[in-house]
């Protein structure tokens, strides 16, 4: 297993990151002019152990070409005609640079108690923050946890524990299917949270898209109920139901029988 390298390209200027050679723990490696990158992608793999080079999409939100495609591209074909030996990989980047922003910001927002929590509520830990994803069966994903990590989770404070030797192996499991991703947040009074529930949010993981809720949080909320609730409704709505769609019908329905009975 080798590092892997991400590219996040500018016209002028472009910022790189790496993974550690485990691929567990990813940061910032550096930001370099545009025109000597492909100089540096080189210099850096000739010493470094570098498997798979993974370069921003940069997509509009409503899915379009972003303007930059007209460089990243022909970008792309030199990387592949130069690297062979390299998995070189376009990855949406819509919400990653957000999401990676806010996965910096907001580390310590509750996530690994929430995890213990859920737990002592008989759910099983798979993975804390470190998971492999792979994809099996046409549109299927599987997460698993590197084994190095395999059944630890940091609690701040307290340190590493070993969920499966403090629960027993019953709260402990290697690998499951992955059909939904919630995303964690701050409160900000500043954003417009949807309250109903009808706007469809998905995430692309390998190519397959993912339900996605975002969550935003503040003091006193039980995040753990929250998350079981969360993956009731995603269940029920893959099964074909859907309760903010049913209610706003029903109140479409009502306002629709007294307006004609005016």
């Amino acid at each position: 297993m080798g590092r892997i390298l991400a590219i996040d390209y500018g016209v002028k200027r472009t910022g790189l990151a790496v993974s550690d050679p485990l691929q567990i723990i990813a940061g910032a490696l550096e930001t370099v002019e545009t025109k000597q990158l492909e100089r540096y992608i080189a210099d850096y793999c000739s010493k470094e152990d570098v498997t798979t080079i993974v370069v921003g999409k940069p997509s509009q939100m409503n899915g379009e070409k972003s303007e930059t495609m007209r460089y990243i591209e022909p970008l792309v074909g030199r990387l592949r005609h130069n690297f062979p030996d390299k998995e070189i990989v376009m990855y949406d980047e819509r919400f990653t640079s957000v999401m990676a922003q806010r996965t910096i910001r907001e580390s310590g927002i509750g996530k690994s108690e929430t995890a213990i929590e859920l737990i002592k509520r008989g759910h099983r830990l798979i993975a804390d923050d470190a998971v492999e994803i792979r994809r099996v069966a046409g549109d299927t994903l599987i997460g698993t946890s590197p084994e190095l990590v395999r059944n630890y989770v940091e609690l701040r404070g307290i340190g590493i524990i070993n969920v499966a030797k403090l629960y027993g192996m019953g709260a402990v499991k290697k690998e499951n299917e992955i059909d939904l991703v919630v995303n964690i947040v701050p409160w900000n009074t500043q954003e417009v949270y949807d309250r109903l529930g009808l706007e469809d949010q998905h995430i692309d993981i390998l190519g397959v898209r993912v339900p996605m809720y975002t969550i935003p949080i503040t003091p006193g909320r039980n995040l753990a109920v929250i998350l079981e609730v969360a993956a009731m409704n995603n269940r029920q709505r893959t099964m074909g139901y859907n309760s903010a769609r049913e209610f706003t019908e029903q109140i479409n329905r009502r306002f629709e029988e007294s307006q004609g009975s005016r």
